[in-house]
This record gives C-alpha cells, structure tokens and sequence, in this order.
C-alpha cells in the first residue's frame, strides 16, 4: 500500500512539478493544441486500473488500490483535467487537480499544464484502444507504467 501510494504522489508531485523541466523560448501563446485532440479513441475520462513502477530498486506491479482515484479527463477541444485523490488513513485524502491542453503525435501524449502551475508532461503511449491506454515514462531509471481504462465518453 505504501508503495502504491508513493506511485500517485510521485505522478502528482510529476504534474506540479513539470514546471521545472520548461523550456525557455516563444512567449507568443498558441491556444491551439498541437497533435489530434478529435474522436476515438483519445476523448474521454480514463481512470488509472493498473500499475508497473521501477523506483529505487523496488518495484510494484499490481492493480490500483480501491481508495486511490487518479483520472484524466480529456475533451475534444484540447482541454484536460487530471485529478488524483489518494486516501491514507492517519492523513485524511490527499487531492490534486491540474488543467490545461493535451495533445497526442508520435506515440506521444503532451500535456500542458496551465493551472495551478504552468508546465509540461509527456508520457510515451505504449497502447491506445477505444477502451484501454498504457503509458510509460522514465526518470533516472526509475520507470513508471499506468494502464489507464476509459469510464466514460465526454462531447466537449
């Protein structure tokens, strides 16, 4: 259980802290995202269901834990929600929500986050289905591999 809530916070702590690894350059802001952001099977809520983490030598495979809820919303307009609610007993819920603009070429799913901090995430998209999304991203070694399952279809 620890272990598994060391994954959420580090994917948490990954979404807040993109703002470091920004690059300097255009300050001309783009409202239109990059990439396709139209149809199936990207458009949707996806809910992580499954976990493969490398990190500092111990490794965690396994489904997500019922009281852990990490969810990405992403609407056809470019526009994402990632949510995170991971409920520890001695702490109470531990929630995060950041929103901005994905997009999705090369086998590459971007997103940039505007509130609350300004940055961006990439993670490698192993598996895309109308059904099914597996990333993967690495730092250092470490290597971090979410399955995630579509629960619902979003029109915006």
């Amino acid at each position: 259980m620890k272990t598994l809530q060391k994954l959420f916070l580090f994917c948490a702590l990954m979404i807040s802290s993109a703002c470091v690894f920004s690059a300097c350059g255009d300050d001309d802001k783009d409202d239109t995202p990059m990439g396709d952001t139209t149809g199936a099977p990207y458009t949707g809520v996806w809910k992580v269901s499954y976990v493969n983490m490398v990190e500092d030598g111990d490794s965690y495979q396994g489904p997500a834990d019922e009281l852990t809820n990490v969810r990405l919303t992403l609407y056809q307009n470019g526009n994402f929600i990632f949510e995170s609610a991971v409920y520890d007993d001695n702490d109470g819920p531990s929630m995060n929500r950041f929103t901005g603009t994905w997009s999705y070429a090369g086998k590459t799913l971007t997103l940039n986050s505007e509130e609350p901090y300004e940055g961006v995430t990439v993670f490698k998209v192993l598996t895309w289905t109308n059904e099914k999304l597996v990333t993967n991203q690495t730092d250092e070694g470490d290597s971090y591999t979410w399955t995630w399952t579509k629960t619902a279809n979003v029109n915006i």
